[in-house]
């Protein structure tokens, strides 16, 4: 971190502390590395979310399916 001296209004200075390109720099390569390798689970874990809620939502449909099917007419019978 590099001090530069700013001059204010009668000539009186003070010191301001500041961040170099370079640093800032190696600040975002390291932050986008980070992304890099933390996105792709990301996603798949956001697909494998997305697939067992459709899963689910069927596996829902078909068990109300065949509730009814047991109500209306009784019995279940399988393998036909």
């Amino acid at each position: 971190m590099n001090r530069f001296k700013l001059c204010v209004g009668g000539g009186a200075s003070r010191s301001l502390k500041a961040f170099t390109l370079a640093e800032v720099l190696i600040t975002l390569a390291i932050i986008g590395v980070v992304a890099a390798l933390t996105i792709p689970s990301v996603i798949t874990n956001y697909r494998n979310q997305e697939i067992e809620t459709a899963l689910k939502s069927s596996f829902t449909t078909l068990a109300n399916a065949t509730n009814m099917d047991v109500r209306d007419y009784g019995l279940l019978i399988l393998g036909q």
